[in-house]
C-alpha cells in the first residue's frame, strides 16, 4: 500500500517537472544551466583561510622607494592577483606640515596615502622553482610632501562567496615600515662667513659645517629629529684641486654632533691672504650617502674673514646721555656685514657677547636676544662724570656659537677654538660737548 502511495507522488513529481521543462524556452533553459554552472564552480572554487606575513622585521625605506613583502596563504592553492589583494595600513605619520591625516574607515580596509602596490608575483627559491602558497608583492612609497611615517602593513584578500558577495581575509600579522624623508629634506645645511683668527690669543679657527637635522612632529604632538646615523663617511671636492690642499677635514663629528670641521693647512695662501684682510671665499661640492644607498650632493661655500678687529666711534653729548637713562644702544648691522656676519634669523646659531671695560664707569652689555634679532650694541653709563678727555674706550668681544634644535653644539675638546668667531670691536664714545 505505501509502496503505491510513493510510486503515485514520485510519477506525479515526475510530470509536473516534464511539463515545466516542456514551458521553458531553449534560452531559458540555457541560462539555468549556466548559472547552475557558476555556482558549482564558486563552490569548487579555493577560498582562502588564512594569510601569514613572513618578514616581519621592520623595513627602512628613503621615500619614494620600493620594498617587498613576502608571504604565505592557507590553503597554498589560493590563487592571488592584484585586484584580490589590498594593503591595511595603519599610519603614524611625523610631518613639517600641518596637514589632516585621518584615516577613512567608511570600508573594511583603510586607505593609504602613503604606499601603493606594484606587482605581486610567486616566490621561488634559488632554483627558480615556485615555492607553493608563498608570495612576494612589491610596494612604492609615494607623497609629495616631506615627512616621516610609521606603518603597520596587513595584507587583506578579498573573494566571492556562494551568494556573489565580496568576502575579506586579513594576515594574522603584519609588517612594519618606517618611511624616512631624503637626505635633501632631512637635513639642513649652514655655514657661515668665520673669523680666521680668534680673539685674543690669535688661534686659528676651524670652519665647520653644521648638518642642522629636521624636526617632524604627529597629530599626537609627538615628535621625530631626523637621524644623521645613517650617514657614511662624506667627500669634499673642491674646483680648483690645488685648493684640496688648503684644508684638513675631519667628518668624525658629523654622525654625533652634526658638523664638520676644515682645519687650514700652514700654506703660504693664507698668509698672503692675512695680510690682505680680506674676506676669503673657496667653493666646494659636499657629497653625502647613506647606508640605504641614497647620495646627495650640496654646494658649499668656504668664507673666511681674515681681521679679527674693528673699530667704531659714537658720537654723542653728555645731555643725551643724561636724557636716554644713561642707556643707548648702537647699530652694528653695518659693521657686521662688513664682517661677514649673518643677520637671517633662519641661521641656527646665537651671538654670545662678552666686554671688557677699559676704564670705570662705563659698562657694555650685549642683551642676547637683542644683539642676534636687531644687531644692537646696549651701552650703559654708570657716571655722570665721564673722562676729561674727548674719547671713551672700550671693547665689545663677540661670539657666534651654532644650536640644533635649542641645544649648543660644543665642539670636542680636541679643538682648540670652541665659538665660529672671536671678534673685538674697539668701541670710543665721542663727547661732542666737551671741549
Amino acid at each position: 500500500m505505501r509502496r503505491n502511495i510513493f510510486n503515485g507522488i514520485l510519477l506525479s513529481f515526475l510530470f509536473a517537472f516534464i511539463l515545466s521543462l516542456s514551458a521553458c524556452t531553449d534560452d531559458d533553459w540555457k541560462n539555468d544551466v549556466d548559472r547552475l554552472k557558476e555556482e558549482i564552480e564558486q563552490l569548487q572554487n579555493t577560498k582562502p583561510t588564512g594569510i601569514i606575513i613572513l618578514n616581519t622585521d621592520t623595513l627602512q625605506i628613503t621615500k619614494g622607494h620600493e620594498f617587498e613583502i613576502t608571504f604565505r596563504t592557507n590553503p597554498s592553492g589560493y590563487q592571488l592577483n592584484t585586484d584580490n589583494l589590498e594593503l591595511d595600513v595603519e599610519s603614524n605619520t611625523y610631518s613639517l606640515y600641518k596637514e589632516d591625516k585621518s584615516l577613512s574607515r567608511s570600508s573594511y580596509v583603510r586607505p593609504s596615502q602613503i604606499f601603493e602596490i606594484v606587482s605581486l608575483v610567486k616566490n621561488r627559491n634559488e632554483n627558480e622553482e615556485e615555492l607553493t602558497g608563498e608570495w612576494i608583492i612589491t610596494i612604492r612609497t609615494k607623497g609629495e610632501e616631506n615627512f616621516m611615517d610609521y606603518s603597520k602593513i596587513r595584507l587583506v584578500a578579498n573573494y566571492l562567496d556562494s551568494k556573489g558577495e565580496k568576502q575579506y581575509i586579513c594576515s594574522s600579522n603584519f609588517a612594519i615600515v618606517q618611511t624616512l624623508p631624503t637626505l635633501e629634506e632631512g637635513l639642513n645645511f649652514y655655514n657661515i662667513t668665520q673669523t680666521y683668527r680668534a680673539y685674543p690669543n690669535s688661534e686659528i679657527i676651524p670652519y665647520r659645517i653644521f648638518a642642522y637635522c629636521n624636526i617632524y612632529m604627529n597629530n599626537h604632538g609627538e615628535t621625530w629629529v631626523y637621524n644623521r646615523n645613517n650617514l657614511t663617511t662624506p667627500n669634499f671636492s673642491f674646483s680648483d684641486p690645488e685648493q684640496q690642499n688648503l684644508f684638513n677635514i675631519n667628518t668624525d663629528n658629523l654622525n654625533r654632533y652634526g658638523y664638520i670641521t676644515l682645519t687650514p693647512t700652514e700654506s703660504t695662501f693664507w698668509t698672503t691672504q692675512e695680510e690682505e684682510k680680506g674676506i676669503v671665499q673657496i667653493p666646494a661640492t659636499l657629497t653625502l650617502s647613506n647606508k640605504l644607498g641614497e647620495s646627495l650632493e650640496k654646494d658649499i661655500l668656504i668664507s673666511y674673514c681674515m681681521q679679527n678687529q674693528e673699530s667704531i666711534t659714537i658720537e654723542t653729548t653728555q645731555q643725551e646721555i643724561e636724557e636716554n637713562n644713561r642707556m643707548f644702544t648702537y647699530d652694528l648691522t653695518e659693521t657686521f656685514d662688513k664682517l661677514g656676519f649673518p643677520s637671517s634669523m633662519e641661521l641656527p646659531y646665537k651671538i654670545f657677547s662678552k666686554q671688557s671695560d677699559s676704564k670705570g664707569g662705563i659698562i657694555s652689555s650685549s642683551n642676547t636676544e637683542e644683539l642676534y634679532y636687531q644687531n644692537k650694541l646696549i651701552i650703559k653709563v654708570f657716571t655722570s662724570n665721564l673722562p676729561d678727555d674727548n674719547y671713551y674706550q672700550f671693547s665689545t668681544r663677540v661670539e657666534w656659537m651654532a644650536q640644533e634644535n635649542g641645544i649648543y653644539i660644543r665642539p670636542t675638546t680636541e679643538d682648540n677654538v670652541s665659538f665660529l668667531q672671536y671678534f673685538n670691536i674697539k668701541t670710543q664714545i665721542k663727547l661732542l660737548d666737551k671741549k
